[in-house]
């Protein structure tokens, strides 16, 4: 597995951006079909480095299911549900693989914790915490994007604080990985002195 490079964060971002600007303009199919592509080139080129992503997958799989929604419900349906919709299938699929024992935020530790120590149990704790953390932001889009339905405001509840909750997860997911640093220190030391006790046990 190599390293996600940073320009596939950045073309990321810019996928939802565009999608976004689109969206708001009300091309929904164009938007959709943006959408499609840029992920599909995402999680291809997360499938030939041999590591692939939930989360694009997901992506790729909202901007479909975007479509199709467009096409049957039509796009005032899509108007005026796409915020819970869009912020609920990612808090669903945190949920469930937190559920499955496979937190998502591991395809992302992944590279940048050593293959040793992904098996350990400061690995598994660590990205259940920040799965969690990331599962109750979706969650929280999710009803704002509800209540703008009823009430409105959607640039406030549908965009400002879902966003600021989407930073403040980089934020902590940075900062709270840290904290596990001596765990992870003392799982390697011990991984190493039992590589070298089994190369004793097979010497002559």
């Amino acid at each position: 597995m190599t390293k996600t490079h940073p320009a596939w964060v950045l073309v990321s971002i810019a996928m939802w951006i565009t999608y976004g600007q689109l969206a708001g303009r009300g091309y929904w199919i164009g938007a959709g079909m943006v959408g499609t592509v840029m992920a599909s080139v995402i999680v291809a080129a997360d499938y030939r480095r041999g590591a692939t992503k939930v989360m694009n997958s997901t992506s790729l799989g909202y901007f479909l299911l975007e479509m199709l929604i467009v096409i049957f419900a039509g796009r005032d349906f899509m108007q005026q549900y796409h915020l819970p919709i869009v912020w609920g299938i990612f808090a669903i699929v945190a949920a469930v693989t937190l559920v499955t024992g496979s937190p998502f935020t591991m395809d992302y530790a992944r590279e940048q914790t050593p293959p040793e120590l992904w098996s350990g149990p400061t690995f598994y704790r660590m990205n259940m915490h920040l799965t969690i953390a990331w599962a109750l932001i979706f969650a929280l889009g999710a009803v704002l994007g509800a209540i703008t339905i009823v009430a409105g405001h959607v640039m406030a509840l549908g965009v400002v604080i879902p966003s600021a909750g989407m930073l403040f997860g980089f934020i902590f997911g940075s900062r709270y990985s840290k904290r596990f640093a001596a765990d992870f220190e003392a799982e390697a030391s011990l991984h190493t002195k039992e590589i070298e006790t089994m190369r004793d046990v097979a010497r002559p």
